[in-house]
C-alpha cells in the first residue's frame, strides 16, 4: 500500500523528464527539418510533451500515489484486453499480407507514413471494437 503522497522531488523530475524529453523531440524536429525552421520544432515539442508529461508521471509518481492492485491480472477486464489485442494482431496481419499481394500487384508506390498510419489506426480500431463486443456480451 502507498501513502498516497509522492515527495515533492518526483513532481519536479516529472516535469523536467517530460519536458526535457519534448525539448529533445523539438531539436530532432528541427535538425530533420531544416528548411521549415523553429516552428517545426515548437510545433514537434508542443505535441509530445503531453504524453511524455504524463510517462514521466506514470514512471516517477503513480508508484508513490496509485495503489497496487495483487490481482490485476486476474480481473475480467483484462481477460477482454487480452483476447481483444489477440484477435487484432491476428486481422493486422492478414489485412497487411492482402494489402502487401494488392499493391505488388498492381504496382503501386505508398508513402511508408501512410503505411504506418493505417496499420497504426486498423490496430487501434480493430482492438477498440474487440473489446467493446466483448464487453457488451459479459
Amino acid at each position: 500500500m502507498t501513502d498516497r503522497r509522492a515527495p515533492w522531488w518526483s513532481y519536479l523530475l516529472t516535469v523536467l523528464v517530460g519536458g526535457g524529453l519534448a525539448f529533445v523531440v523539438g531539436l530532432i524536429a528541427r535538425a530533420v527539418r531544416v528548411d521549415e525552421g523553429w516552428g517545426s520544432a515548437i510545433v514537434f515539442a508542443a505535441m509530445t510533451a503531453g504524453p511524455l508529461l504524463a510517462l514521466a508521471w506514470l514512471v516517477l509518481v503513480s508508484r508513490h500515489t496509485v495503489p497496487e492492485d495483487p490481482h490485476a491480472e486476474d480481473s475480467v477486464e483484462r481477460a477482454w484486453m487480452t483476447r481483444a489485442t489477440s484477435g487484432a494482431l491476428l486481422d493486422v496481419v492478414v489485412l497487411a499480407g492482402v494489402a502487401l499481394a494488392a499493391i505488388s500487384i498492381l504496382d503501386t508506390d505508398i508513402a511508408a507514413r501512410t503505411v504506418m498510419a493505417v496499420v497504426l489506426v486498423t490496430a487501434m480500431g480493430d482492438t477498440a471494437v474487440r473489446y467493446l463486443v466483448l464487453r457488451a456480451r459479459g
